[in-house]
């Protein structure tokens, strides 16, 4: 019965013993296999200590597991005699006493025979075995100084920096303050030693982490941020910076930059918000960034979302977005969450009202977490792009960094990262668009004559007319872009031109001959984008083409794989991803043994010889033509890059070879190779 004896314990939620009541979480409290002989670890402390830190991380972990560390950090201390916990207090000293001699090498037990508390042997175990670590702590720091990334996966580099880390801090623990003052002074050393693995991961990046295009936008909860702040997050000569300040709680903004890449042309502050008009130094391109720092709240976030559409009416340029919307645009953006709520319905019209583009996130699910045993992760970080700002910007994607000590991870803006692989020929629909496409592909289609196989003849026409092709298309279709601009710039010369005086007729006819010129390049290029995107549902106008450039976006970057898992292991690199691809289906289609089941006396229904003959006789020309024109002429197209909409348009140029071609294969079963 519980409380018949001063000692007891037990394996419930609460123990009775020593007069009152023990929870489990005390740590008082002794499990029922708590005793003396428990065994902790694996290796004893040798007498020479050369095992001292290993043996010290283990012995915490142990501890921890058991609450008792407190007995040797001096955190739980000696109640007074007439407390209720002075007994408890006794037996758990004793208890942890004699784990951690038990583990003592025989020459260390005698010297520890006399120690009367835990905390009092584990702080002369330290004092005698840290003797002269000075030179490596400093070996360890000057190895974080110089590690760098050089190029392997971040998740590999942070792994190295924490590994020095924990010996850092194994060799240099915080010191506990024992004496009950209000001064913060652990909390605050905690505090800078964290700042520091902050500094020390972001110095180790590579430069490609630290491109203007990748920008660093930091949450601060600092009132007032000064240069000495800012060359510790990103030190040059160049970086410039501003910021909000943090009002109470709620955090602030910096945002930093590089004024040898990016000059800046205004700047713009928001409640919620920094905007800041920047050009290009390359290249003179104009375009905005924003940073974000959301409300949490819903009525707010309703200020937020007018506060962003304003700056984008305010420059109207390519737009970048960034920051902690504080906010959730999917359930399945937040753990444990299945339903809609009217804050993700009006951050998603938000999106949409501005046309802004949400990238896919990768390296991770959730950007923050609160860290809790069972912790609540959700995905409030993000960055989003304008069409205009991607088409400049090329190939874009945000991916999650590890988190080292803030609830967020951060998150960086990355172009060009879906590395081009071999680019392959495929056929324009646009290039039907061009008055001398037909005539190309007639001349070319006659000039070449072979000897062979139908099968090779078609193959080396299509072969020679591909060459063809590319070498046209970059004549005919290379520059449009600055052939739209020319024009533009020249219509609006003839404008200004006409608010002084009357057009003469030949400028009023060069006008209208710029005029349909514009109008042919852009249905081109809405026709390009059209095939691009796939969505061959919209029929073709004006008003589509930006609808098509964003979807030919959005399918290639859902089509980019960027990393696949290899037995449980993930790979990034693009030719191991391409190797494992091609032996996943070479496995796949490898037959690992033959056998054929015998079909010997069996009997089949069979056609009668009229039918069988009416089955088996050669394809016509209308048959194959009624086959080929029932084929979509945006399909997606075949190996050789050529889709139906060639086909269909030069049926009657290369018709004779096809109709060659499938008769052989009617006649062989099959085509010649080589």
């Amino acid at each position: 019965m519980a409380g018949e004896h001063d000692d007891q314990v037990g394996m419930g939620n609460v123990v009775a013993g020593y007069g009152k009541a023990i929870e489990v979480d005390s740590p008082y409290y002794l499990h029922l296999f708590d005793h003396p002989g428990l065994v902790f670890v694996t290796h004893l402390l040798t007498e020479n200590g050369e095992n001292y830190f290993t043996w010290r991380r283990n012995m915490m972990t142990a501890l921890e597991s058991k609450n008792k560390v407190g007995f040797i950090d001096n955190s739980v201390t000696k109640p007074n005699v007439n407390s209720q916990d002075f007994q408890p207090w006794v037996k758990c000293n004793a208890i942890v006493l004699s784990w951690l001699t038990n583990f003592l090498a025989k020459e260390i037990q005698s010297s520890a025979a006399y120690t009367e508390t835990a905390s009092e042997l584990w702080a002369d175990l330290h004092e005698r075995f840290t003797q002269g670590i000075a030179p490596r702590i400093y070996e360890l720091k000057q190895n974080i100084a110089l590690l760098q990334q050089e190029k392997v996966p971040i998740s590999i580099h942070y792994g190295k920096l924490k590994g020095v880390w924990g010996e850092l801090q194994a060799l240099n623990p915080i010191p506990i303050f024992s004496c009950g003052c209000t001064c913060r002074a652990a909390r605050k050393m905690q505090s800078m030693g964290e700042a520091d693995k902050v500094y020390d991961f972001l110095m180790g990046l590579d430069d490609t982490f630290t491109t203007v295009h990748s920008q660093i936008l930091s949450e601060s909860k600092l009132n007032v941020v000064d240069s000495f702040i800012i060359s510790s997050l990103w030190h040059g000569r160049d970086i410039q910076w501003d910021y909000n300040p943090a009002i109470g709680t709620a955090g602030g903004i910096i945002l930093m930059w590089n004024a040898s890449s990016l000059t800046v042309k205004d700047i713009h502050h928001g409640k919620y918000s920094i905007s800041v008009c920047f050009s290009n130094n390359l290249d003179n391109f104009d375009w905005v960034f924003t940073g974000v720092y959301g409300p949490n709240d819903d009525e707010l976030r309703k200020d937020l979302w007018l506060e962003l559409l304003e700056v984008q009416r305010r420059w109207s340029k390519p737009w970048c977005v960034g920051g902690d919307f504080n906010v959730i645009r999917f359930p399945y953006e937040k753990s444990g969450e299945s339903d809609y709520s009217s804050a993700m319905v009006d951050f998603s019209f938000f999106v949409n009202d501005a046309g802004l583009l949400d990238l896919p996130l990768t390296g991770a699910k959730y950007t923050w977490t609160n860290n809790q045993r069972n912790p609540i992760m959700s995905r409030l970080d993000r960055f989003f792009i304008s069409a205009d700002w991607e088409n400049h910007f090329k190939n874009v994607a945000q991916k999650a960094l590890p988190r080292v000590i803030s609830d967020h991870s951060p998150i960086i803006l990355d172009v060009n990262s879906l590395r081009k692989a071999r680019t392959y020929f495929k056929f324009e629909n646009m290039w039907l668009e061009n008055e001398g496409f037909i005539d190309l592909v007639k001349n070319c289609w006659s000039s070449c004559n072979f000897e062979g196989w139908p099968s090779f003849i078609l193959a080396k026409k299509l072969k020679i007319l591909k060459k063809q092709l590319r070498e046209w298309s970059k004549v005919e279709f290379g520059n449009m872009n600055s052939r739209k601009s020319q024009i533009m710039t020249e219509i609006d010369t003839l404008n200004n031109k006409e608010e002084e005086l009357l057009l003469s007729d030949e400028d009023s006819q060069r006008r209208l001959s710029l005029q349909l010129e514009f109008h042919q390049i852009t249905k081109m290029e809405e026709i390009s984008w059209r095939q691009k995107s796939r969505e061959t549902w919209l029929k073709l106008g004006d008003e589509n083409s930006r609808y098509f450039h964003m979807m030919a976006s959005m399918k290639r970057r859902r089509n980019f794989i960027s990393a696949i898992y290899v037995d449980n292991s993930r790979v990034d690199d693009l030719d191991t991803i391409k190797s494992k691809a091609v032996q996943f289906y070479q496995n796949l289609l490898t037959e690992r043994f033959e056998h054929r089941p015998l079909l010997d006396g069996i009997r089949f229904n069979s056609l009668s010889p009229e039918k069988a003959a009416n089955l088996e006789s050669p394809f016509t020309e209308d048959e194959v033509w009624s086959a080929v024109k029932g084929c979509k002429a945006d399909k997606a197209p075949g190996p050789d890059g050529f889709n139906f909409g060639f086909i269909h348009a030069c049926w009657d140029i290369i018709k004779f070879e096809v109709l060659q071609f499938v008769n052989e294969f009617h006649g062989r079963c099959g085509v010649h190779n080589g």
